[in-house]
């Protein structure tokens, strides 16, 4: 048994992109089974409840630009053109109805090299359109990103935590957000 321990820096592949460990400030996760109350003659109970409750990635982006946003919310990004060209703007619009589309999201350990032996996998993750920024002397301008896990249509698994293909070496390339083999 190896006793090392995981930890250390990470990157993020979303929407085609791969977050690099330098920008991230800190990743946190939660995956929780559901429960139910059983009340009996005998007492009260907590069992789980074979669902999943809360399937969710947090994480805090240090961001270079303001057009690094496009990284989180490519289908609100608006590119610039002539002498703008490279750069763009994320727009949100009260009252209206935001088309946001799904994404797998993985979480890597940049020490593992091209393995995905120790990787976080959400296979349809939603981000939360959020902008909570804050401007202060100390701190670089930062947001924290919140990724929910979705159902996926083929009835595959939501998350996965640890290597992507059981019978081969293999790694995330997030050019084409799917699991290769090495």
């Amino acid at each position: 048994m190896n006793n090392n321990f995981l930890g250390g820096a990470a990157e993020i592949a979303i929407n085609q992109m791969l977050i690099p460990a330098t920008l991230v400030g800190e990743i946190s996760t939660e995956f929780t089974e559901g429960s139910r109350e059983v009340e009996t003659l005998g007492g009260k109970f907590t069992q789980p409840s074979g669902m999943i409750d809360t399937a969710q990635a947090t994480f805090t982006l240090l961001l270079p630009s303001m057009d690094y946003l496009k990284v989180l919310f490519p289908d609100l990004y608006t590119a610039g053109s002539g002498e703008r060209a490279g750069q763009g703007r994320v727009e949100l619009t009260f009252g209206g109805c935001m088309e946001i589309s799904n994404t797998p999201v993985n979480i890597h350990y940049v020490c593992d090299g091209a393995s995905d032996t120790n990787d976080v996998y959400i296979a349809n993750g939603r981000v939360l359109v959020s902008l909570p920024l804050t401007w202060n002397t100390s701190d670089p301008l930062s947001v924290e990103v919140t990724v929910y896990a979705q159902p996926t249509e083929d009835g595959s698994p939501a998350v996965r935590a640890g290597i992507g293909n059981l019978t081969q070496d293999s790694y995330f390339d997030y050019t084409t957000m799917n699991t290769v083999v090495s």
